[in-house]
C-alpha cells in the first residue's frame, strides 16, 4: 500500500533501506499474498481523492485503488519506485499497470496491455475497508485493500510502527516449510540452556553495556589469574589419595584395589605424560622420574600393599607441603597477577555476594546498596587440609572490605556442579530458615541464627566463597598439637585400622571397634582437652573466652539440629570452618544423601556431632544449658505453632499435618531441586539436565512430601511440648534432644564411624 502523506528525507530513507529485500516486492510501498486458489496478488495504489460529500476514509470517487498482478517466483527481483506526486511513492515498473505489458508466467503466452480497473481479470472485487483502515489511512499510513486473511507481514525496521496483520500486531506470519519443520523438532537441553543464557546476556549489553563489560572483564581475569599452581594441585590431589587409602575396608598387608590403582593412573597422566607433560622449567619437572616410579601403576616399583601405598602418599605429602610452604612469596601481588583488575573500574557494579536482606542492603543509608570500588592490592594464600585458595579483599561504597577466596572444582566438589550446586541450595534454606527464627521470641532472645557465607559462581569450576579471616578447621586445631608435641596426626587411624582390620583379613564386629576406640581414648593418645587448651592460647581475656564459647556451643547445636532433621553426614573435623574472632560456624559440603529409592538415607549411627573435645570445651553446662536450649528453642520456631483459626479452613477429605508451617514449603522446593540435582549425578548426565524432570511428577511429588514430612517429624520431636507444661503458655523440654546427646557422646555409637571421622576428637 502506498504512503498517503508527504514522506519526509527520514521516510524515504527507510522505504530505500527496505526496497531490497527478495521476493519481487517494494518493501513498504505494496503488500503480496497468495490467494486460495495460488494465485498471487499485489494490492496498492497512490492515495486518490475522495468524491465530494464522501465521509472521511471513503475510497476514491473513480472506485477502488488499482490493483495489479505480479509474479511471485522464487528470484524475482524487486521492482524500483517512481514518485507519481509530492512526497508520494508509486511501482514504476510493477506488472499490470497502465503502459506496461504484463509478465507472463511459464508456461503461458504474453497478454498485451490490460487497462486500469478496479479490478483485477478473473478476480472477485476487494474488500471494504475495515473502520482501523480508514482511520489508518487518514493518518498518513498505509491503507491495505485486503482481507485479513489475504494480508502478510511487511517488513519491519527498528523502531518503526507495526503494520496490522503483522506477527508483533497478532497477525499470523508466513514461514518457509524448513524453517517451521525445524521449530517442529525437539531440542536438546544443552542449546535451549545456552539460547537463555544468551539472550539474558545481550538484554544486559543492550541496556547496561558498561556494566556487562566490567562483569565479563572481573569474573575472567579471577577466573583464570587466580588458579592454583600446579604444585599445589598435586598436594591438594595427594591429601585426596591419602583420605582415600584411609576409607578402604581392608588391612595395611592387603593388595591396592583397583579403584586407587586406576587414580593413580590417571594422576600421572594428567600431570607428567601425555599432552599435560609438565614443562623443564617447572618445580614438578625436577622430580618427575620419581614420582612416576613410586606411584605409577604400570610402573616396576609400584607399590605392592596398600600399607606400602600409604606410607609413600605419606613422603609425597610431606614433601610437596614443604614445597609449597617455602615457594616464596607468601603474599601476592594484584598487579602481578593481574594488572587488568588493579586498573579495572567498577562502573554501576554492586558488592558481591549481597542477596535480599543481606546487611549490605541499605548500610550506607536508605535503600541503596553497597556498591563495589576497588580490590586491594594484597591477595594472600590461604593454605586449610591440603588446598591452597587466593583470597580476595574487595572494598564497598560503605567503607568496610569484605573477603572471598577463589576456589577451583577439585576442591569444593567431587562431580563437576553438583556439590557447588548443592550448597548454593543449603545456603538459601539457611537464609529461610534465619527468617523463621527472626520473627519467634524464644530464638530471638537467644540470637539464634545460621551463619550463611555468600557464595558467588565465576566459571564453570570456579566460585568465590564469603569468609572470615580468622577461620581455621576443627582438624587445624589438633594438627597444630601434633606439631607442638612432635606427634603424628595420622597415628590414630592407623592404629584403629590395625586393631579392626587384622592381617589375617578375618570379620570385625562392633565389639572389636568398640574396644578399639577405647583403647585410643583410655590410653590418652588423644586427649580431651586438646581444643580447649588451644583456645585459652587464642582469647585474650575471659570475656572473650564467655563470649565465644556461647557462640561456638549455640551454633554447633543449630548445625547440630539440621544434621539431625536432613540426615547430613560427613562432618569431619576439616570441614568445619570455626571463626576464632566470632565463635561462628561454616559447615563445608553440608548437604544431605538420598537412597536408591530418593528417600533420605542415613548414613551415620550418630546424629551429630558431639565429641570428647567439644563437650569438654562447653562444659556440662555448656551442654545442659546452651546447647540444647539453643536446639529446642530452634526446633520450635522453625516448626511453628498451629493456628486453630486456620485448621478448619484446611481440606477436611486430606487434612495437611504441616499446612501451618512455612518451613514446610520450603523444605518442599528444596528437595524438588536436590532430589533432581541427585539423579542427574546418578544417571551420569550433565548437571544442566537436572532442569529437565528426572522423575515422573507423580514420583517426584511424593518424595519431596515423604521427604518433607520426615524432617518435620523430627524436629516437632526435639520442640518442645506446651501441653505437658502445665502452665498456660509455657511449654516443657521434651525427653528426646537428651537421648540424642546421649547417643552422640556415647562409645557404643562413635566406635561405628569411620577412622576418617576422628571419633576420638
Amino acid at each position: 500500500a502506498a504512503a498517503s502523506s508527504p514522506a519526509g528525507p527520514q521516510q524515504q530513507a527507510m522505504q530505500s533501506a527496505a526496497g531490497g529485500t527478495s521476493g519481487g516486492t517494494a518493501a513498504g510501498t505494496s503488500a503480496q499474498q497468495r490467494a486460495p486458489g495460488g494465485t498471487p496478488q499485489a494490492v496498492g495504489g497512490a492515495h486518490q481523492p475522495a468524491a465530494a460529500g464522501a465521509p472521511p476514509g471513503a475510497l476514491p470517487a473513480g472506485g477502488a485503488p488499482a490493483a495489479v498482478q505480479g509474479s511471485l517466483q522464487p528470484g524475482a527481483a524487486a521492482q524500483p519506485l517512481a514518485a507519481s506526486g509530492p512526497g508520494v511513492q508509486t511501482p514504476a515498473a510493477a506488472p499490470g499497470l497502465p503502459g506496461m505489458p504484463q509478465i507472463p508466467r511459464p508456461g503461458q503466452p504474453a497478454t498485451g496491455p490490460q487497462q486500469q480497473t478496479g479490478q483485477v481479470q478473473g478476480q472477485s472485487a476487494p474488500t471494504p475497508m475495515t473502520p482501523q483502515q480508514q482511520q489508518q489511512q487518514q493518518q498518513g499510513g498505509a491503507a491495505v485493500i485486503a482481507s485479513p486473511q489475504l494480508q502478510q507481514q511487511q517488513p519491519q525496521l527498528p523502531g518503526a510502527p507495526q503494520q496490522p496483520g503483522s506477527a508483533a500486531a497478532g497477525g499470523v506470519e508466513v514461514q518457509p516449510h524448513a524453517q517451521r519443520q525445524r521449530q517442529r523438532e525437539p531440542r536438546p537441553p544443552e542449546l535451549v540452556d545456552y539460547d537463555v543464557c544468551r539472550e539474558v546476556m545481550d538484554q544486559l549489553r543492550l541496556h547496561h553495556p558498561a556494566l556487562a563489560t566490567t562483569m565479563e572483564a572481573v569474573f575472567g581475569e579471577i577466573g583464570n589469574k587466580f588458579v592454583a599452581r600446579p604444585e599445589e594441585r598435586l598436594y591438594s590431589v595427594m591429601h585426596a589419595l591419602l583420605y582415600r587409602c584411609y576409607k578402604q575396608p581392608y588391612s595395611n598387608e592387603a593388595v591396592v584395589p583397583d579403584s586407587l590403582r586406576k587414580e593413580l593412573n590417571n594422576v600421572c597422566k594428567a600431570c607428567f605424560t601425555g599432552k599435560h607433560t609438565v614443562p623443564d622449567g617447572d618445580k614438578l619437572a625436577s622430580f618427575r622420574d620419581q614420582f612416576i616410579s613410586s606411584l605409577d601403576p604400570t610402573h616396576e616399583t609400584y607399590a605392592a600393599t596398600l600399607g606400602e601405598l600409604i606410607d609413600k602418599l605419606k613422603a609425597w605429602r610431606d614433601m610437596l607441603e614443604d614445597v609449597v610452604r617455602d615457594t616464596p612469596p607468601a603474599l601476592l601481588r594484584l598487579e602481578t597477577l593481574s594488572r587488568k583488575l588493579q586498573d579495572q573500574t567498577f562502573a554501576d557494579m554492586e558488592m558481591l555476594g549481597s542477596v535480599p536482606g543481606d546487611d549490605l542492603a541499605g548500610s550506607n543509608g536508605g535503600d541503596a546498596p553497597v556498591m563495589l570500588i576497588s580490590i586491594a592490592p594484597d591477595v594472600p594464600i590461604v593454605r586449610r587440609h591440603g588446598n591452597c585458595h587466593r583470597r580476595l579483599q574487595l572494598l564497598g561504597s560503605d567503607g568496610r572490605s569484605r573477603y572471598f577466596t577463589v576456589q577451583m572444582g577439585q576442591t569444593f566438589l567431587s562431580t563437576p556442579g553438583i556439590a557447588g550446586a548443592s550448597d548454593d541450595r543449603m545456603c538459601n534454606l539457611m537464609r529461610a530458615m534465619n527468617q523463621l527464627l527472626d520473627r519467634h521470641p524464644q530464638a530471638r532472645k537467644r540470637h539464634l541464627a545460621y551463619h550463611v557465607p555468600s557464595i558467588v559462581p565465576v566459571l564453570p569450576g570456579v566460585r568465590l566463597v564469603e569468609e572470615d579471616t580468622s577461620y581455621i578447621t576443627y582438624g587445624a586445631t589438633y594438627e597444630s598439637y601434633c606439631q607442638r608435641y612432635v606427634r603424628e596426626a595420622d597415628l590414630p587411624i592407623a592404629l584403629f585400622k590395625k586393631r579392626c582390620f587384622p592381617p589375617t583379613g578375618g570379620p570385625h564386629d562392633a565389639q572389636t571397634r568398640f574396644e578399639a576406640l577405647k583403647e585410643i581414648v583410655n590410653e590418652n593418645i588423644v586427649h580431651e582437652n586438646i581444643f580447649s587448651q588451644h583456645v585459652y592460647k587464642m582469647v585474650r581475656t575471659a570475656g572473650h573466652l564467655w563470649v565465644f564459647k556461647k557462640q561456638l556451643c549455640t551454633q554447633m547445636a543449630l548445625s547440630g539440629l539440621l544434621s539431625y532433621a536432613l540426615v547430613l553426614g560427613g562432618r569431619q573435623p576439616n570441614k568445619i570452618l570455626i571463626a576464632r574472632a566470632t565463635g561462628n560456624v561454616h559447615q563445608l559440603e553440608f548437604y544431605p544423601t538420598y537412597a536408591q529409592t530418593g528417600l533420605l538415607e542415613k548414613p551415620e549411627p550418630v546424629p551429630f556431632r558431639l565429641t570428647r573435645n567439644l563437650a569438654t570445651f562447653f562444659s556440662p553446662f555448656g551442654v545442659e544449658g546452651v546447647f540444647l536450649t539453643s536446639m529446642t528453642a530452634a526446633a520450635q520456631a522453625l516448626v511453628g505453632e498451629r493456628d486453630k483459626d486456620l485448621t478448619p479452613l484446611l481440606s477436611p477429605a486430606k487434612p495437611d499435618k504441616w499446612a501451618h508451617s512455612n518451613l514446610a514449603a520450603v523444605l518442599v522446593l528444596y528437595f524438588r531441586d536436590d532430589i533432581q540435582s541427585w539423579a542427574c549425578k546418578r544417571q551420569g548426565r550433565p548437571f544442566m539436565h537436572s532442569l529437565q524432570p528426572s522423575f515422573p511428577l507423580a514420583t517426584l511429588k511424593s518424595l519431596c512430601h515423604t521427604n518433607m514430612a520426615n524432617c518435620m517429624e523430627k524436629l516437632s520431636a526435639v520442640a518442645p511440648n506446651p501441653a505437658a507444661a502445665g502452665v498456660p503458655g509455657g511449654s516443657k523440654m521434651a525427653e528426646y534432644p537428651h537421648k540424642l546427646r546421649d547417643r552422640a557422646q556415647a562409645l557404643e555409637y562413635l566406635s561405628r564411624m569411620d577412622s576418617t571421622w576422628h571419633p576420638w576428637y
